[in-house]
């Protein structure tokens, strides 16, 4: 008896087997790598609007740790959709509690001409009714590249000629026409506050704000005209309180200038669309509570990322706390919104009301400045500036 493996048909696997396991495996790896890439994709959406609510959460933290506001801006079109944060940083302060022009930063102001220091709204303040100035110096901090806050408490003698409160050559200023109407400049763009007049011998806290989206005049904390922004020009004037060529006849206290900051910018691309309830301003502005800036915002903001057939949306509570909500399917896009979606920075936000983020304008491709936020009057359309009657 012979022992051993007898050799039979069932040894080892045929041509036909092997073929077919080699196709069973292809096919599972195929499906293993669809179901990879579809997560993938989903994860690296869910990443995308991720940076977004980071974005937004990280421009509330500024307002908060830096006590100026911050604001993020949003635009949308042409398949695309950005948001950029923005803050403010106090590059200058001057109170003239020591009787001298002492100023935060080492930034200290010589007085000159007839100006003297005076018993103020807080403390003591600068006096330029007899035609003198503050020269606070040449400061790289005082460029109005990505624009600027100007802030100061005034009380006017008379209002009878043009005065500057605080200058900066032919850069920027914020200034008092004729008839105590409060008006600012950015390069060669003006805005003019006509539906509010500053009354002699009273005191006002004042305040120009402009960057490249908007220009706006504020009066005690309400703002009273707001305009397109603009870019300006840096140049290398000196930033003075008062003005020798226009001085300002009255008393001057608490002036703070600030700078405004570009900051970190958010894109999504591959047929993205950014729709938000921020109205008319196309952004979320934070006060210096860390809370929406009532000045611009009634009530809670939602921001919506629509792409791929997913919504993913959150919401900016009045209080500034942000919240996440659960990924639904996205809507079909209004007809409105078809018609403006292929242009960038086009939309259809009314005040209130929802809009492709960096439309403003009620009517698609409409130009100028949007309908104003509720509460805030409209500004004339057709109306010269008071300035520009004067130069004519």
């Amino acid at each position: 008896m012979t022992c051993g493996r007898v050799s039979g048909k069932d040894d080892g696997f045929t041509l036909v087997e092997m073929l077919m396991v080699m196709a069973i495996a292809a096919l599972l790896m195929a499906l293993g790598v669809g179901a990879y890439r579809r997560y993938a994709k989903a994860a690296a959406d869910e990443a995308e609007f991720g940076a977004l609510d980071l974005l937004i959460r990280k421009a509330r933290n500024t307002a908060l740790l830096e006590g100026t506001g911050a604001y993020v801006l949003f635009e949308s079109g042409g398949g695309e959709a950005r948001a950029r944060a923005w803050g403010y940083r106090l590059v200058g302060m001057w109170s003239f509690e020591d009787g001298r022009g002492s100023g935060a930063f080492g930034l200290n102001a010589s007085i000159r001409g007839k100006a003297v220091i005076v018993p103020g709204r807080i403390g003591n303040c600068l006096d330029c009714t007899g035609g003198g100035y503050a020269d606070t110096g040449r400061s790289e901090e005082f460029s109005g590249e990505d624009g600027m806050f100007l802030e100061a408490c005034v009380m006017p003698q008379h209002t009878a000629c043009d005065q500057t409160i605080i200058g900066k050559g032919n850069e920027y200023s914020l200034t008092m026409l004729r008839g105590g109407i409060l008006a600012g400049r950015a390069g060669g763009a003006r805005i003019e506050g006509t539906r509010f007049r500053l009354s002699p011998r009273t005191w006002y806290k004042v305040g120009f704000r402009f960057d490249e989206r908007w220009m706006a005049l504020i009066v005690d904390g309400a703002v009273i005209a707001w305009e397109k922004g603009t870019k300006v020009k840096p140049s290398g004037d000196t930033l003075t309180i008062g003005s020798p060529d226009s001085p300002f006849y009255g008393r001057i206290d608490e002036v703070r200038v600030f700078a405004v900051m570009a900051g970190e910018e958010w894109k999504a691309d591959g047929g993205a669309r950014l729709v938000h309830t921020a109205g008319a301003w196309s952004g979320i502005h934070f006060g210096p509570d860390g809370g929406l800036d009532s000045r611009c915002h009634a009530s809670s903001i939602g921001v919506s990322l629509i792409k791929k057939g997913k919504k993913r949306s959150l919401t900016v509570e009045t209080t500034g706390l942000v919240s996440v909500r659960p990924v639904e399917e996205a809507p079909p896009m209004p007809p409105e919104e078809k018609q403006a979606s292929g242009v960038a920075g086009k939309g259809v936000g009314g005040a209130g009301g929802a809009g492709v983020a960096g439309g403003s304008s009620g009517t698609p491709g409409a130009k100028g400045p949007p309908k104003p936020p509720a509460g805030l009057p409209a500004q004339p359309g057709d109306k010269k500036l008071l300035s520009e009657e004067a130069e004519e």
